[in-house]
């Protein structure tokens, strides 16, 4: 877990190394949040103010041996060497000489400047079109790439995903906001959640403002509806259909375009797919928790810009998680396909939430056992007969009220997917086509396999506990194909293979 121990003080190196001399980038620490007046005195000193540092404090581009100072400022201090690799790449690096790693940079640092502080160390720039403008994908040995972290400039290194090392496309999260901006990659969480401090519980309704069309109405709602769920799992955070966009503890969803008159417009087809903004606080109400997808995007289910995927990841801000660094993680900066929380996501989450109690199933009432069966108290009466003679027919017992049978409980388990050829969900080929086997199974049993692919062609598989697709056409360069178990109740769940061709 990344946390703030450690900051500032001497690296153990001496002083930061600086491409501009004559500045640094220092934490200022206040006994409380800063306000916006104690944020204008500073700029009234030259002091440039970039992003907010939780819980009380601003990064801030500070001319050296400037002694001015602000009423509830507690002290400055600048990012140790330490504080700014990710501890994960300790366990990524092990055995290895050379390394791909990414780069986040302090917010104002330009990329000519990024990249010049990369080749001063030895690095090769590794050209990825989709990455966050504030980060660099550099490859070079491991201590070379160590050096990084002792730049003023750079504000934090941690692992590259799979795909992001492969080139394949990606979406970066910009992260979530707060009321002054968004946060840097080596913050873990922002505010103590919506429960206050401690692991407690907390209610939150919700309400659509307005729904993207590019999918039906129920789909939207549904997928949106299924990410909610999934972090209700995980702890007690319970999410009620109902209310209204400027009440308090409310998550507003909305479909907007552009400059649609929120603070941080949209960029149109191609980058920010979403941003949501964090609890209360830091954020005021009522935006706070607020969740906005840019619907000029080509939303879709279970394929790229998969919106449960999407909303799964911008759910966890509006909870009050920032990034995580493991690329396995649903709030690792780049979104990913997935279809639930990793563990690493639902550690970081309860350490804000209580752990969610399982449900036990209701306990089965018992059954009084059947009264014996006695003696008839008289014997039975003749059958009267009728006028000729013959016995007639014994009149029926009356009906018993007939019982209503149970209703059924609606089945919400989702099946399960895994592939069997190929065995890795990263490939290579030469070939212009895959064939994809796998098995599938739920509790109640899968009613179809089908497949689509990232340029928008699809099908269906033969079989289903064990399935098998026909030839999927690959076109040159990188393919994403997505294969989906769906069962009767409507549950689905998918696997998605990233296949390069050569």
């Amino acid at each position: 877990m990344k946390s703030t121990a450690g900051w500032g003080g001497d690296d153990g190196r001496g002083a930061a190394k600086r491409l501009h001399a004559g500045r640094a980038h220092l934490v200022l620490e206040f006994d409380r949040p800063p306000a916006a007046g104690q944020l204008r005195e500073l700029e009234a000193q030259g002091i440039q103010v970039l992003a907010p540092v939780p819980d009380n404090g601003v990064l801030a581009v500070v001319p050296l041996g400037a002694a001015g100072s602000v009423e509830g400022l507690r002290g400055a201090r600048r990012l140790r060497a330490g504080s700014k690799m990710s501890a994960i790449l300790g366990e990524n690096w092990r055995g290895r000489a050379r390394v791909q790693t990414l780069v986040e940079f302090h917010p104002g640092v330009s990329p000519a400047d990024a990249r010049a502080i990369a080749l001063r160390e030895g690095l090769a720039i590794r050209e990825h079109p989709d990455l966050n403008s504030r980060h660099l994908l550099v490859e070079g040995p491991v201590e070379r790439t160590r050096e990084l972290a002792g730049w003023d400039e750079v504000a934090y290194v941690f692992p590259a995903s799979e795909a992001l090392r492969q080139g394949a496309p990606v979406h970066a999260c910009a992260g979530a906001y707060t009321s002054a901006g968004p946060v840097a990659q080596y913050i873990a969480t922002v505010g103590p959640g919506w429960d206050g401090y401690g692991q407690g519980a907390a209610r939150l309704t919700y309400s659509w403002d307005k729904l993207t069309e590019r999918l039906p109405p129920d789909v939207v709602k549904r997928e949106i509806e299924l990410a909610m769920r999934e972090w209700r799992k995980a702890v007690q955070v319970e999410f009620v259909a109902g209310g209204h966009g400027n009440a308090r503890r409310h998550i507003n969803y909305l479909f907007a375009r552009g400059n649609y008159g929120g603070p941080f417009p949209f960029d149109g087809p191609g980058r920010t797919l979403a941003h949501t903004f964090y609890p209360a606080p830091p954020n005021p109400e009522p935006i706070a928790g607020d969740v906005h997808f840019d619907d000029d995007e080509p939303w879709n289910t279970g394929a790229r810009i998969d919106l449960f995927s999407v909303a799964l990841h911008e759910l966890g801000h509006a909870l009050g998680l920032a990034h995580s660094d493991n690329p396995k993680d649903v709030m690792y900066p780049y979104y990913r396909m997935a279809t639930e929380l990793a563990p690493g996501d639902i550690a970081a989450v309860r350490t804000l939430y209580a752990a969610a109690t399982p449900v036990a199933p209701p306990e089965p009432e018992p059954v009084p056992p059947e009264e014996p069966a006695g003696p008839p108290s008289e014997p039975p009466a003749e059958p009267p007969s009728d006028p000729a003679g013959q016995p007639s027919e014994p009149p029926a017992p009356p009906a018993e009220p007939a019982t209503p049978p149970p209703t059924p409980a609606k089945d919400t388990t989702a099946p399960s997917i895994r592939f069997l050829r190929p065995g890795s969900s990263n490939i290579a080929s030469r070939s212009n086509s895959l064939v994809i086997a796998g098995t599938a199974k739920d509790n109640t049993g899968v009613t179809l396999v089908d497949w689509s692919t990232s340029d928008g062609r699809s099908g269906a598989a033969t079989g289903t506990a064990f399935w098998t697709t026909g030839p999927i056409p690959l076109r040159r360069g990188t393919n994403m194909i997505t294969v989906y178990a769906h069962d009767a109740a409507g549950n689905r769940a998918w696997r998605s293979l990233l296949v390069r061709r050569r």
